[in-house]
């Protein structure tokens, strides 16, 4: 097994330590109990205590370990790499200097404590909460990186509690990580009607990077995001230099590879996998496999991702995605429950234009003599589907009705992962709005602080707060009984 250098803040160890020790430890308590013996009080997890000896060796041995007593000096937490283990934040809590005789050659021990203890969340990929928030809200009350000048936004830091928890790896041609650092800006997109997720960072850089291949985003020792690099940018400006990263996540090496035009007889998600994905470099696919009677014929032109998504949707019933570590789950995505805190802004839309009144599906004698209609449709607005298109018109009427009324919301912090995500929020003025279908979502961090927006289904039943607009209406009808003005503004205020 390779294993990378320890880097702490930036500075990388050319030689790593002779000796490393980690600590883990549960937080125990003994209270004595009078003639009773005592109890035990499990307080959770200590954070981690790492220690170490080692040597800076060469002309430059010296200068090795100028640098990390100037890290020691300027205290506070940084991103701490050890060889085998993922990132976490950590303070460097100790640092000796050990004579030992030799030429070129520093002895040297050291200590760093973790800044928080890991959390009992097993956020596994796309759908699941992380680390630190099982209620998949990352970014708010007390424990967030502090209030931004900018009214409402967060400051770095927010997700994941305290310092920013957020930790950007690069990984290189040859297998090699790099530490990216903490971004000038970034965003991370996630749209309902795209397979892939994007980011896109920019990093302030001393230098021009090696070529990246993947980028990858924790938050608390956990996977947010993990997507192959489209675009590695060097951009100089008077501000220096900086390095932008455009990155999807791995469903786009399903959707930019096309598959083998084929006939695949009795076809399973083994047989698919062998034959069209494997080769792509997914080494697990995790779903039913039995193999379903029939042949099924892929076109020319078609990309991996579409054989795999017509594959799911007709046979299992179920739409795949790709999880942090490389697998393909075809079981289906849960859904995940979530209530949004720290509103910032929202905006109601009504789109009638999109919805559909009636939609005519052709029949066997070639004519579209079958109707199937929405009767609250306020417009009329039909549609024709033809025998070949396989549309389902039950479907297309529940997906215009769904785009015809949305909710925009956009929240401090970060709020992440978002596909399967069914939210719950309360927007002052507007109501109470639940069980709405996140369609699209974009968290973004720059100078200004952190904040998510999100296009929110605007739900079952659960528009504006009928029952506070019915009071300011009846509010209204007794001063205008009263001789007041009796106008109502749309929402539903005296004007």
């Amino acid at each position: 097994m390779r294993l990378m250098t320890m880097s702490f803040k930036g500075l990388c160890w050319q030689v790593n330590p002779t000796e490393l020790n980690v600590e883990y430890a549960q937080n125990i308590r003994e209270t004595a109990l009078p003639f009773a013996g005592s109890r035990l009080t499990d307080l959770g997890v200590k954070k981690r205590q790492v220690t170490g000896k080692g040597y800076f060796v060469g002309s430059t041995c010296m200068e090795q370990w100028r640098k990390l007593e100037e890290l020691f000096k300027e205290g506070g937490p940084g991103n701490l790499q050890l060889p085998g283990l993922e990132p976490f934040r950590a303070v460097l809590s100790g640092l000796r200097l050990l004579g030992e005789e030799g030429a070129d050659i520093v002895k040297y021990s050291f200590a760093f404590t973790e800044v928080w203890a890991p959390g009992g969340a097993q956020g596994r990929g796309r759908g699941e909460p992380l680390g630190l928030c099982r209620k998949v809200w990352l970014g708010h009350g007390a424990a967030a990186g502090g209030e931004s000048p900018y009214q409402g936004y967060r400051l770095p830091g927010a997700w994941g509690g305290g310092v920013c928890a957020v930790i950007y790896w690069g990984v290189m041609q040859d297998g090699g990580r790099m530490l990216l650092g903490d971004p000038r800006e970034a965003a991370l997109s996630f749209d309902w009607d795209a397979p892939a997720d994007q980011l896109k960072a920019v990093f302030p850089a001393d230098r021009i990077w090696e070529d990246i291949n993947e980028v990858c985003m924790y938050e608390g020792g956990k996977g947010v995001f993990r997507g192959i690099v489209d675009e590695q940018n060097t951009r100089l400006t008077s501000e220096g230099l900086f390095v932008e990263l455009v990155s999807r996540s791995r469903e786009a090496l399903l959707l930019d590879n096309e598959a083998e035009p084929v006939i695949i007889k009795r076809p399973s998600l083994e047989s698919i996998h062998k034959r069209l994905i494997e080769p792509l470099g997914f080494a697990q696919i995790r779903g039913e496999s039995g193999s379903v009677p029939g042949e099924m014929r892929v076109e020319k032109g078609a990309s991996c991702w579409q054989v795999l998504c017509d594959f799911c949707g007709e046979y299992l019933g179920t739409e795949p995605y790709v999880d942090f570590e490389g697998d393909i789950r075809c079981e289906g995505l849960g859904e995940v429950r979530a209530e949004l805190r720290d509103v910032i802004s929202a905006e109601l839309q009504r789109l009638p234009y999109k919805r559909l009144s009636a939609v005519w599906k052709q029949g066997y004698r070639g004519g579209y003599d079958t109707l199937y209609s929405d009767p609250e449709a306020p417009i009329v607005r039909r549609r024709y589907v033809s025998a070949q298109s396989g549309r389902d018109p039950r479907a297309m009427l529940e997906e215009a009705k769904r785009d015809s009324g949305l909710l925009t919301v956009v929240c401090a912090g970060g709020v992440w992962p978002l596909r399967g995500m069914i939210a719950d929020v309360s927007v002052p003025g507007l109501g109470r709005f639940e069980g709405c279908r996140v369609r699209r979502g974009t968290y973004f961090r720059d100078g200004n602080g952190e904040r998510t927006r999100l296009v929110l289904e605007r739900g079952e039943g659960n528009v504006a707060d009928q029952e506070a607009f019915q009071s300011r209406r009846s509010e209204a009808a007794q001063r205008q009984g009263r001789g007041g003005r009796g106008l109502l503004s749309a929402g539903g205020e005296p004007v």
